[in-house]
Order: structure tokens, then sequence, then C-alpha cells
């Protein structure tokens, strides 16, 4: 109960201010530098707080072909894994007459989360995917990566690549990299991304080797999200499948991980499933929420930014995936602690709760109560805070 206060706490905190930047200087032709809020404090299952800090510089140079010119630093300090982490990246945007087009690349030493399945999707308290809150399974690797992105009317098209040497990390009890525990399995490799995203719809297609294990792989992985919106009610709806080839490096592995036992939740996550309890090269997952469109009341400190707009909602989530290949190349000690498995007759979840009870500046914190349909009705019962960014 104290961890969970706690997170709480800090994320209300983390919370409070809308901006993702702070400029320290600017100048009339759009220069500026300042520092990266997001990259002071955060959280995941995985380094629990992380601190540290972030910088960025940003030119809109007038006369070339540039429309605008980025450039950022970060390091950071995981205080479960004491590990240093640090990244360095630059942008470039080009106008042309008939389209715009972005050049980016990155150089970090970081942890990276195993098997995710997010398509253009952010955690509420940790910088990049909702992946990395939820994730125990994580990759420390110096990886390259290098994109180009055709940002157009109505499709957002964006390749990207990744060179990295990495090793995974992982003690006994199954939790990768306690403070104390072992690096057991080393693995470089690179991979080619393109992601097509285009309102509600998302497709990620990914090829790549693991040149440790000498194996080539491709995966797919397609999204769909919306909300419909009436005058009392919303319509949620969300899927997404993915599959990869037979022999897959367990980096590129699907985790259909959820939060059973996590103090937080997100939209879409699978509330009765712990983190990293399941791995799958093929699944499937749907998420239906039907839920009050308006709040019952509306309540407003605006000193303090705080409110409460509660809105009830009630959902039905259903996943189902498959393990082509469940052996692997790595130790039988590393593999004794995963659960090589995936639900391969599925499972079912109900959710009743409410979100906006707390109101923090824009972010929204409720409550959700979820158990199984099947297998083992009502088993796994649990309630969890929501977080869900309110725009």
């Amino acid at each position: 109960m104290k961890k969970a206060l706690l997170i709480l706490a800090l994320t209300l905190a983390a919370s409070t201010v809308a901006a993702q930047h702070i400029p320290l200087y600017t100048q009339p032709d759009g220069t500026a530098f300042g520092i990266e809020l997001d990259r002071i404090w955060s959280y995941n299952l995985y380094e629990h707080s992380r601190w540290g800090a972030g910088v960025y510089y940003h030119t809109e140079p007038e006369g070339t072909i540039f429309s605008s010119t980025d450039y950022s630093a970060y390091v950071g300090y995981g205080l479960r894994d004491r590990r240093l982490k640090g990244g360095f990246s630059w942008s470039y945007m080009f106008d042309f007459d008939a389209f715009r087009m972005g050049l980016y690349s990155a150089t970090q030493l970081d942890h990276f989360a195993v098997g995710s399945r997010q398509i253009g999707s952010a955690s509420l308290t940790q910088p990049g995917s909702l992946a990395g809150f939820m994730s125990r399974r994580m990759d420390r690797q110096l990886r390259l990566t290098l994109g180009l992105q055709f940002p157009l009317d109505a499709l957002d098209i964006k390749f990207e690549s990744h060179m990295f040497i990495g090793s995974h990390l992982f003690d006994g009890s199954g939790l990768l990299y306690e403070c104390l525990g072992d690096t057991l399995f080393n693995e470089d490799g690179f991979d080619v991304t393109l992601l097509l995203q285009r309102q509600a719809v998302a497709l990620r297609i990914q090829a790549g080797r693991s040149i440790t294990q000498g194996l080539g792989f491709a995966g797919i992985l397609v999204q769909y999200d919306s909300t419909f919106r009436f005058p009392k009610l919303y319509l949620g709806l969300f899927a997404q499948c993915g599959a990869t080839t037979l022999h897959t490096p367990f980096s590129y592995r699907f985790n259909l991980g959820g939060t059973h036992g996590a103090p937080l939740c997100f939209s879409h996550s699978l509330l009765t499933v712990e983190p990293d309890e399941y791995t799958a090269d093929a699944f499937c997952l749907a998420s239906v929420r039907l839920g009050a469109s308006k709040p019952l009341y509306s309540l407003w400190s605006n000193l303090l930014v705080l409110g409460s707009m509660p809105r009830p909602f009630i959902g039905l989530n259903g996943a189902w995936g498959t393990l082509w290949h469940s052996d692997g190349p790595w130790p039988d000690s590393f593999a004794a602690g995963l659960q090589l498995e995936a639900p391969e007759r599925g499972l079912a979840e109900w959710i009743v709760g409410a979100d906006g009870l707390v109101r923090w500046g824009m972010v929204d914190y409720g409550v959700a109560l979820a158990g199984r349909l099947f297998p083992a009705f009502a088993s796994r019962l649990t309630v969890l805070l929501t977080a869900e960014l309110s725009l």
C-alpha cells in the first residue's frame, strides 16, 4: 500500500506540468535552448524511480532547405538497477514544394523493453512507450537509430533502422536484472521498421537479424484505436494483431503482460495478467469500453490545478496468443525463469470503474475493478488505479 501511495504521489507531482520542455533561452527567429522535463523523473517496474536530466536546442534557420533542426541529450540513473544511461539525438525537417521530410538519428546506451507491442503510444510516467512502464524484462543496449519520416496530410510514413549491441539482464527469480543479478545472454543485431499510420489505423512491419543467434526474422503488427462519442456516452474500440516468423529472437517476441499486481493501469491494459506473464509469436487482443462522456459532477480548485470529474465506465478485454517455437539458444538457467508460453485457449476479463475521480494538471486518475470471465471465472480479482492523459 505504501508503494502504491508513493507512486501515486510522484506521478501526481510529475503530471502538474503540462509542457515537456522549459525554454531557458529563446530568440525571435525561433532559436531555443532549454531542459526536458520528462527526463527529470520517471518510474517503471524495472528501474523503479529513474532520475536524470535532459537538454534540447532548436533552430529555424532561414535561407536553407531546413525548416527546423533539433538536438537533444540526456542522462538517467535507475535507483533499483543502479545503472547510468544516456543518449544524444538530432533531427532535421526539410520543406519541399510537394512534401515535407524529416531525418533523425539517436545514439543511446539505455534499457529497452523486450517485446513491445506499442504503436505511437506513450506512457504518462515513462518516456518512450507504455511497454517501458510495465515491463520487468529489459535489454541493456548500445543502440544506433536512423530514421526517415514523411508527415503527409492524412498519412504518416516512417522508416527506421536500429543497430544494437546488448545483453538480456536476468536473474534466477525471473525478474530481469535485480541489483546483484546476472547478465547471462548477450545479443547483437539490427532491424529495419516501416510504420504507416492513418488516423485510427496503424501498421508496423519489421525485419532484422540477430547476429549472436544467427537468426533472421520478420514481423507485422496491426492496430485499430478509435473512440466514438455520443451526447451522453462514448464507445472505445481497440484491437491489435501481430505475428512473427517461426524462429524469432527473444527480444522481438510480443509481450502480452498486463498490470495485475502493479499499482497503475492504462487504457487497453490486460488487468488480470501480470507484467511479462505471456510471451507470444502471434497474438490478437481486443478491448471494448463503454462509458459516460460527461462527468457526474465537476469540482475544481484552480489554485492547485486540482479537480474531480468522475466518469463511470464498463469494459471487456480479450486476448489470444501462441508461441511457435518455445525453445532457444539461451542457457537453461536463462529459460528456467521465463514464462515461455502463451494463452492459446484465450482469456477474457470484465472491468468496471470510474475515470477522472481526481484530475491533476492534464492527467485523470480513477479506479478500476477487474476479474476473469474465462478461464477460471471471477479469479484474479484486482483493484487498480487508472491514469489517462486528458487533452
